[in-house]
Parts: structure tokens; C-alpha cells; sequence
């Protein structure tokens, strides 16, 4: 459960730990224990539109908010489900908080407080817009892992793409500002859609 920011507060003496982060629109936030009130999507697109994928190993720069795009968009030519097409958009989103780190290494034993943290902050994250955590959450991961054989193909070099489905074309990366705009667009479009 989430909390709030007075409880959040009360719980670190009136104040955040030092160990916040200062955000795009200026609020300072401890990603361990995020408030309601922490969570703002201008936030969450900013940061991910300037957050490579692969660590920074890809042929340009492709941000993780141009991912979590085409993978609602995924979602979006294949089911018609807003809610799910929304759990597409936001299914990185903690990474706005937390960075991206490449999968082999979040898989790593060591990285087992990541993997928590992330899961804590993703379902929270998602339950602020009305999402489910477990909303279809196979589907999710199977446009995912489309995307990620897609971006291996195309973007990286000397990659054996790990998938039996790719997206037909070529990815050719957005700048920052554009992917940040594109995942704003979409956010409002499936927000007011949904009516959360």
C-alpha cells in the first residue's frame, strides 16, 4: 500500500532521507518509499525519454521511453485493450526512478533488491492510474520480449536476436524530445480513454 506523503514524512522525521532524488519537475523523492503524490507521468516520460536501453550499447541512442511506446503500440494493434495498452506504456515506468539495468544483470543473484524494489514501484506506480499489476502481465512481457528481439536485430551490433516474432520494418530511434512528447500523447490519449 502506498503512502502518503504526510506518513511517508512522519515516518523519516519531516523530512526525506538523503538518500532522494531531485526530479525533472523539481520534487524530491525517495524511490524506496514513494508517496501518492511522488508519482507524476511529466516525470517518469522526462526520465525515460533520457535513459538509453542496453546500458548505453545500442548503434544510437534508444531510450526506454521509445520502448515502452512501441510497446503499447504492440499492444494496441493486437488487442484493442486500452487498460492493457496502458500496462504496456508504464511497464518500465519505475525505471524512472530506479535506472535500467540490462536483464542479464538484473537477473543476478546480487540484484535481488532491484528486482524487489522495481516490483514494489512498478505495481505502485500502476495502481496510481488504475492498472493492475497482474493485468495480463504474460502479454505484456510476450510484446516485450518482441520488442526486445526487434531492437537486438536493429540496433545492436554483432546480436543473435533472441525471439520467433519481430516488428515488421526497422526501428530507427526517435530523438529524446520526441519519444518524451510521444509517450505524453499516448499516456493522455489512454488516460482520458479510460477515464483515469
Amino acid at each position: 500500500m502506498a503512502m502518503t506523503k504526510s506518513e511517508s514524512q512522519s515516518t523519516t522525521g519531516g523530512a526525506y532521507p538523503p538518500y532522494s532524488i531531485r526530479t525533472y519537475t523539481g520534487k524530491l523523492v525517495c524511490p524506496f518509499i514513494m508517496a501518492e503524490d511522488d508519482i507524476d507521468i511529466r516525470d517518469i516520460a522526462h526520465a525515460l525519454s533520457q535513459l538509453c536501453r542496453y546500458s548505453g550499447h545500442t548503434s544510437v541512442l534508444y531510450s526506454v521511453a521509445e520502448h515502452s511506446v512501441r510497446v503499447a503500440w504492440y499492444i494496441e494493434r493486437r488487442t484493442q485493450n486500452k487498460k492493457m495498452e496502458l500496462a504496456g506504456l508504464l511497464h518500465d515506468a519505475e525505471e524512472a526512478y530506479l535506472l535500467d539495468f540490462p536483464s542479464p544483470l538484473k537477473k543476478h543473484p546480487n540484484m535481488a533488491w532491484y528486482r524487489r524494489m522495481g516490483k514494489v514501484l512498478r505495481k505502485q506506480i500502476l495502481a496510481h492510474w488504475g492498472v493492475s499489476d497482474g493485468m495480463d502481465a504474460s502479454y505484456v512481457k510476450h510484446a516485450d520480449r518482441v520488442l526486445l528481439a526487434t531492437e537486438q536485430r536493429d540496433l545492436m551490433r554483432d546480436a543473435e536476436p533472441d525471439g520467433d516474432e519481430y516488428l515488421a520494418g526497422s526501428i530507427r530511434p526517435w530523438e529524446a524530445t520526441v519519444a518524451e512528447r510521444r509517450f505524453l500523447l499516448l499516456f493522455e490519449r489512454l488516460r482520458n480513454e479510460l477515464g483515469v
